[in-house]
């Protein structure tokens, strides 16, 4: 089942995790310390109480603020945290990369994207939502998944970030990644860039299905930054007579980044693309329509999700998934705008996303 109402999402989260008997497990990129944040707390708590086992993975960067605030107090009541890439101190630094410090640097810009809950290992949602009050506001997708095979999946590769963490610093222990990686590649579902093979897996499955396509590739990000290849995708695609469609918001947060993306603009658009620009508040969904194909999870179109963050996408197929997908992006087109012409950018917003352009590639 496929959610675009947030408020659902987090009230069925927590009346399933009230629900759970055994264990809860969570990988999320932001967790703030708000009232949405403290619901999810008071609702694991509940849990612990009950005897359930609780597992949190949090991004060091996306939930500092809660990390900083909050994590103490709620790994003190019983909840077992790990947070994927902390900030090493200058010893760690040199006990671990005595030799190269710019390795090190490179990945530890790595962050953790993925937004999963598992729930007793038979219930599973993945999406666009983060823990967090403006959720709320913003148009997010998320799917529940009840598929034995895509839970036992998604538990391996929980596991292998889980393991990944060990003495404020991050690195491998006992991941049997030949095994994940052979998985996810004859998985019909799920998509991830947990390893440099499974990244490069990730973009050559998106790729194929573009080049592909027959009808339509509906589009809908947050934040638009193309590689290269898959700007080349996408016009190839229109000029062989696809319906090609992208959706992004009017406003982006953080608020630079709509700059960017507007720069792609007009050259899609003389090759035959669509541009709509959400105007209903902060779009933050991330999901396609691919022919009679659907993709939702937390994988943005840009440099970040394809070459360098932990993400994870679901590929759907049902009629009524699909159905609603294609429901809901005829709804959005509805409260967007068609953009036409690059003379709907003003000389000085074209001047700042052509300087972001520059650094295209860490963003």
């Amino acid at each position: 089942m496929i959610y675009f109402n947030s408020q659902n999402v987090i009230n069925n989260l927590i009346k399933e995790i009230d629900q759970s008997q055994n264990s809860v497990e969570i990988e999320m990129y932001i967790w703030d310390p708000d009232d949405v944040g403290r619901l999810f707390e008071e609702a694991l708590l509940r849990a612990i109480q009950r005897g359930v086992s609780v597992r949190l993975i949090v991004d060091r960067v996306g939930s500092l603020e809660w990390i900083t605030t909050k994590m103490d107090d709620l790994k003190a009541k019983g909840i077992d945290i790990r947070v994927f890439r902390p900030i090493p101190g200058l010893k760690n630094i040199f006990k671990y990369y005595p030799k190269k410090i710019s390795p090190f640097l490179k990945i530890f810009n790595r962050r953790n994207h993925r937004k999963i809950f598992v729930i007793d290992k038979k219930i599973a949602y993945v999406g666009s939502l983060n823990v967090m009050e403006p959720a709320l506001k913003w148009k997010e997708t998320t799917l529940r998944i009840e598929n034995s095979n895509d839970i036992n999946l998604l538990m391996e590769i929980f596991e292998c970030t889980w393991d990944w963490i060990e003495n404020d610093i991050s690195r491998f222990q006992s991941c049997d990644f030949r095994k994940i990686i052979l998985e996810v590649e004859n998985s019909d579902h799920i998509r991830t860039t947990q390893t440099k093979v499974l990244r490069s897996h990730y973009r050559k499955d998106y790729l194929k299905r573009i080049n592909y396509a027959k009808e339509r590739i509906w589009l809908v990000t947050p934040y638009f930054n193309p590689p290269r290849f898959l700007l080349k995708a996408l016009v190839a695609a229109a000029e062989r007579g696809v319906d090609v469609r992208l959706m992004v918001p009017n406003k982006t947060d953080p608020a630079w980044f709509s700059y960017l993306s507007r720069v792609y603009y007009s050259p899609l658009i003389k090759k035959g693309l669509k541009v709509y620009e959400y105007q209903e508040g902060i779009l933050h969904s991330k999901t396609a329509l691919i022919d009679s194909v659907g993709i939702v999870g937390s994988g943005n179109l840009n440099y970040r999700s394809f070459y360098q963050d932990l993400e994870l996408n679901m590929i759907v197929s049902e009629a009524s998934e699909i159905e609603a997908l294609n429901n809901e992006f005829i709804k959005d087109m509805k409260l967007s705008k068609e953009i036409t012409t690059k003379k709907q950018m003003k000389a000085w917003e074209r001047a700042f996303g052509m300087f972001l352009m520059k650094f295209k590639t860490s963003f």
